[in-house]
């Protein structure tokens, strides 16, 4: 998410004006009481991810600025052979074969598409705690 030029200080005034990553936003989301649930595939370059996310909410554990406990701010699993690309909240869908990724955003010719309809919300949360249990919502 491009912050060049300090657009999101609104939101996130502590943010720097430049790009903001993914695992920041995460980060914000989790000290807003969100709760994460990351499933990527085995691929040994998803694993710094995962464990980035889970040394922030550690952080922000330590630092009291969780309004859950750990294990309920965030998990993770791996899944062999996963593919789908999912971004889903209580409110929207991000979903399409772009991956979540400098080079998903930037350089390769990838689809992405936004859903706000609640009820194709709702399957899409319903679909993630079918293949991911209770701890995908």
């Amino acid at each position: 998410m491009d912050n060049g030029g300090g657009e999101f200080a609104a939101l996130v005034p502590t943010w720097p004006q430049r790009e903001i990553r993914l695992s920041e936003v995460m980060s914000e989301l989790l000290s807003l009481g969100s709760h994460i649930h990351i499933v990527t595939n085995t691929h040994s370059g998803n694993g710094p991810f995962a464990h980035a996310m889970r040394r922030v909410a550690e952080v922000l554990a330590a630092d009291t600025h969780l309004n859950l406990s750990l294990d309920d701010a965030l998990t993770t699993e791996e899944e062999e052979g996963l593919h789908r690309k999912r971004l889903v909240t209580e409110n929207l869908v991000i979903w399409g074969s772009m991956n979540f990724t400098r080079s998903g955003l930037q350089r390769n010719a990838e689809d992405v598409s936004l859903e706000l309809d609640r009820p194709a919300v709702a399957k899409a949360i319903n679909e993630m705690e079918q293949l991911h249990g209770e701890g995908a919502r």
